[in-house]
């Protein structure tokens, strides 16, 4: 039997961490601080100077779905590339953690690429845009929520 003063080699190996995705959404999701959270990243997303927006109008409506918010701007739009190492501004909006963090462009807000992830907790999400003029990408996620309550991931639709 070894004493405190032998030396004994260690034989570990490595671990491979479980980390549940949906889990982490829906926390940040449920840790908002306030009910505009969204409308602020929302906001602010529209109003990176990369983007080049001068105008940003926001509207909210109250339909017998429930609240929808939109918001416009005159920027350039979101590309969209699908590509993990190389995600676009519309890949990043749908994408947990894509920033600074982990090595990939952020910007000046958002450097933790984790506030529209908040658009979750909704009924649908409908976005429209277009990059630097060309075609234009419609994403849509139906029943975000209800899929990360139910431990799935939210598929949107391009």
């Amino acid at each position: 039997m070894p004493t405190f003063k032998d030396h004994i080699e260690a034989k570990g190996k490595d671990h491979d961490p479980v980390i549940h995705e949906i889990a982490i959404a829906k926390q940040i999701i449920q840790e908002r601080k306030g009910p505009l959270d969204l409308l602020r990243e929302l906001i602010s997303n529209a109003g990176y100077r990369e983007v080049g927006a001068t105008e940003i109008s926001i509207s909210f409506t109250m339909a017998k779905e429930g609240h929808v918010f939109s918001v416009e701007d005159n920027g350039i739009g979101m590309d969209y590339t699908n590509k993990e190492q190389m995600p676009g501004r519309l890949d990043k909006f749908f994408g947990l953690g894509l920033s600074e963090i982990v090595g990939i462009k952020g910007d000046e807000f958002s450097w933790k690429g984790l506030g529209s992830k908040l658009a979750y907790q909704s009924r649908s999400i409908e976005i429209e845009t277009y990059h630097r003029g060309g075609d234009v990408i419609k994403a849509e996620v139906n029943e975000p929520w209800e899929s990360i309550m139910h431990t799935r991931k939210p598929k949107p639709k391009i």
